[in-house]
């Protein structure tokens, strides 16, 4: 049995803790899963990485229920100008893109928030 581990540049980063801001966010995976705390539902998990400034490589977790359309929209029209009823989309197309999030620490949870969302701008 090895006692031993190794740590990546983000697992180092993991904690740390970003002040109130506007953050450029790169995409970098997200996963499906069943919901925490009602399986039924299902959960996205959208693995982010701070692209620029200070802060640049911190990773930040951002989770949408299935149940939270709105939020769903938000996230989507970072990356599509108008979405249109009916029509089907996948978050797939955010993979290896940018966009900007507003970030606050969440110290009962000990770790960053994304709160809000937006397409990619000059400002962040």
């Amino acid at each position: 049995m090895s006692l031993e581990i190794t740590f990546t540049q983000a697992d180092l980063l993991r904690n740390t803790q970003l002040p109130a801001s506007w953050y450029r966010l790169k995409v970098l995976d997200i996963e499906e899963k069943a919901g925490k705390s009602d399986p039924t539902s299902t959960t996205y998990h959208i693995t982010c990485q701070v692209e620029s400034g200070a802060m640049k490589g911190v990773p930040v977790m951002f989770y949408i229920s299935k149940k939270q359309v709105g939020r769903i929209i938000e996230f989507i029209t970072c990356f599509v100008d108008s979405p249109e009823p009916g029509r089907t989309y996948s978050l797939e197309i955010s993979k290896g893109r940018s966009f900007d999030g507003w970030i606050t620490y969440d110290p009962d949870m000990k770790w960053n928030s994304i709160g809000s969302v937006r397409a990619a701008s000059a400002a962040a």
